[in-house]
C-alpha cells in the first residue's frame, strides 16, 4: 500500500462555468479549482516516482479539515458543513490523473472521509492506494 500525504488545505470540485463567445458556449474548470487540482499535481509528483497504475486500484482518502470559526465545539462533533464529501473527492481523483493512476476510472473502490480538528493542528489530505487485482 502507497501513501502520499497533500499538507494543503482541501478544496471542493468547484462546478463548471459556461461562458459564450461569438456565440459558442464553452465550459471551462473554475480557478480556484484549477489551481488547487494543478497544486495536488505538483505535490503527488514530488512523492510518486512510478509510472501511474494501469490496473484496478483501491483508495481510501482522508480529509484533515479545519472548523468555520462560526460553529462552536459545543453544537456538534461532526459538523454537517460544506464541502461536500464527493467534490473533495473528485478534485483529488482529477489532480492525479496520469500521474498516480492512468484513468480515475481504474478505482473500484474508494473510501472516503472528512476528519474535523477544532484546533486547527492539521489540514491536508492523506491518500493510501493499493493495486487489486
Amino acid at each position: 500500500m502507497e501513501k502520499l500525504v497533500f499538507n494543503i488545505p482541501p478544496i471542493a470540485k468547484g462546478r463548471p462555468r459556461i461562458s459564450t463567445r461569438g456565440g459558442f458556449a464553452r465550459a471551462y474548470t473554475p480557478t480556484l479549482t484549477r489551481r488547487y487540482e494543478l497544486a495536488i499535481a505538483h505535490l503527488a509528483r514530488e512523492q510518486w516516482p512510478h509510472e501511474p497504475l494501469k490496473n484496478a486500484i483501491k483508495a481510501r482518502i482522508t480529509f484533515y479539515m479545519g472548523i468555520p470559526k462560526s460553529l462552536s465545539m459545543a453544537k456538534r462533533r461532526h459538523p454537517i458543513v460544506k464541502p461536500d464529501l464527493d467534490n473533495l473527492t473528485k478534485a483529488i481523483k482529477d489532480a492525479l490523473n496520469g500521474i498516480v493512476w492512468a484513468d480515475d476510472a481504474l478505482i473500484v473502490q474508494c473510501d472516503a472521509q472528512k476528519i474535523y480538528d477544532w484546533a486547527h493542528r492539521r489540514v491536508g489530505v492523506e491518500l493510501q492506494i493499493e493495486e487489486v487485482e
